[in-house]
């Protein structure tokens, strides 16, 4: 296997891999050894059918897996040479792959950009002081109260700043709401909860 690697761009690179006609013919062979194992044809046990009987008969099936299987050596062969950091694989171009011929196929692909790092160690930073008003402390312990407030019944009076739970009932010469303006439940009656 011979892979040429060109750059298109400092992301995008261009690799053509061309293979010999001995990996291409090994590949074809262990395909077609595959649909064996796997085909059943009648007049013969699973696996003993004869090859040639075999490509004939699953044909189309056995060179579309062909071609996929040898793009797919193309790519892993390239990159196990090449080393790249695939990001995406944009384009695939297969020339024209047959059993006992070599092939060539161009891949381009995008792999992540080399940064070289600045020196970023001991730079100097200035650090300023922060100064909390007795102000800006009790706005953050009011606003911690009202988050974890908890409301409870007292027994007392309500008073300023107090929040109450109200029920009632209204009527007008002594005839409930709810049967003068039934549409308007508000105005008529709002119960107490209980909790």
């Amino acid at each position: 296997m011979n892979v040429q690697l060109n750059s298109v761009s400092a992301t995008r690179k261009s690799l053509v891999v061309s293979l010999d006609a001995s990996e291409v013919d090994a590949e074809h062979q262990a395909v077609v050894a595959d649909f064996a194992r796997q085909a059943r044809l009648p007049g013969f046990r699973p696996g003993k059918a004869p090859a040639v009987m075999i490509a004939k008969r699953f044909g189309k099936d056995i060179a579309e897996e062909f071609k996929q299987k040898v793009v797919a050596r193309a790519y892993k062969g390239a990159m196990d040479k090449e080393k790249l950091d695939v990001v995406n694989v944009i384009e695939v171009k297969e020339g024209e792959i047959a059993p006992g011929a070599a092939a060539t196929v161009t891949l381009t692909v995008d792999v992540n950009p080399e940064v070289t790092l600045p020196e970023y160690t001991g730079l100097p930073a200035d650090v300023e002081p922060t100064d909390v008003t007795p102000a800006e402390v009790e706005n953050v312990i009011q606003g911690l109260r009202s988050e974890r407030a908890d409301f409870k019944a007292v027994p007392r009076a309500a008073q300023k700043g107090d929040y109450v739970r109200l029920a009632y009932e209204g009527s007008v010469d002594g005839r409930p709401i709810a049967e003068i303006v039934p549409d308007q439940q508000l105005y008529a009656k709002v119960q107490k909860d209980r909790k």
